[in-house]
């Protein structure tokens, strides 16, 4: 098994938002992305660095 980047998670996860352009959970989006090989915490990772980078909004 191998390792996707992390640039290229948060690229997924960015895309992957942006399209839905709905509120989502960290599970949804990690079971919605479960298909390319991105774990969980990956995408917690993920949505915490575009949260400060002002990309996406938390509430």
């Amino acid at each position: 098994m191998f390792s996707i980047p992390p640039l290229q998670v948060d690229q997924r996860v960015y895309d992957f938002m942006k399209q839905e352009n709905r509120p989502f959970n960290v599970q949804l989006v990690s079971d919605m992305l479960a298909q390319f090989g991105i774990k969980k915490g990956q995408v917690q990772k993920a949505l915490d660095s575009l949260s400060e980078e002002k990309k996406l909004t938390c509430k």
